[in-house]
């Protein structure tokens, strides 16, 4: 289940602050909801990661989520990139109905930075093969794992277009700010972390909130 913009934003920013993954689950929004109660009035609302623009509407907000969840029995919920009205847009576009957004947003990066599409796919491939001899789904459970893999497999040379030698550390700040459609925050931050490690020696890998530590790991 994917939401979007306003509470679903804030949460997913304060669960971040908090050390907790990017997913939305209920038991997390009960949490946030006793973190909530712990205040007699609005002004005295303190939560880590909520900002001061959202903390009077936070708490209604966070109620009408916690009724939806219950109502439709919602498993976990993630943040999509854009709001309703980008979701507008795009359902009125045949062109952009039709295709994957990440794979739209992948070939916009490779043309915008003139990356070689086809060395792209061919480490790709190459990173998949690897992927199914070690275990395949088994090895690494999250199916975001592959996906991950794959967009950075397909991308982390476009550091290479500001320098050669800090190439890694270009493409991880390009990927980690770059707008990419269809990629959460941490999504990206995990891309980067792995584009940087590309051509050097490989170190452990930051705190991160994309998938588990361990699937991060075999990803690496």
């Amino acid at each position: 289940c994917v939401g979007a913009s306003g509470t679903v934003q804030a949460l997913q920013e304060i669960m971040l602050a908090q050390g907790m993954d990017e997913v939305i689950t209920h038991s997390k929004l009960k949490r946030l909801q006793k973190q909530a109660m712990l205040a007699d009035h609005l002004e005295e609302l303190d939560i880590e990661g909520l900002t001061l623009e959202r903390a009077l509407v936070f708490p209604s907000g966070l109620s009408i989520l916690i009724a939806i969840f219950e109502l439709l029995e919602i498993d976990a919920m993630t943040l999509a990139g854009g709001a309703l009205r980008e979701g507008l847009v795009y359902e009125m576009v045949d062109e952009l109905r039709q295709n994957d957004i990440r794979a739209r947003t992948i070939c916009s990066v490779q043309s915008r930075y003139q990356l070689d599409c086809q060395y792209g796919e061919q480490v790709a491939t190459l990173a998949g093969k690897l992927l199914e001899q070690a275990g395949g789904d088994e090895w690494i459970a999250e199916p975001q794992g592959k996906v991950l893999l794959e967009t950075t497999a397909k991308l982390h040379e476009i550091g290479l277009t500001i320098d050669f030698k800090k190439g890694g550390e270009h493409s991880a700040y390009l990927l980690q700010n770059l707008d990419l459609p269809g990629y959460t925050r941490a999504q990206k931050f995990f891309i980067g972390e792995i584009a940087r490690r590309y051509r050097e020696q490989l170190s452990s890998l930051p705190e991160q909130h994309a998938i588990s530590g361990t699937s991060a790991k075999r990803v690496l």
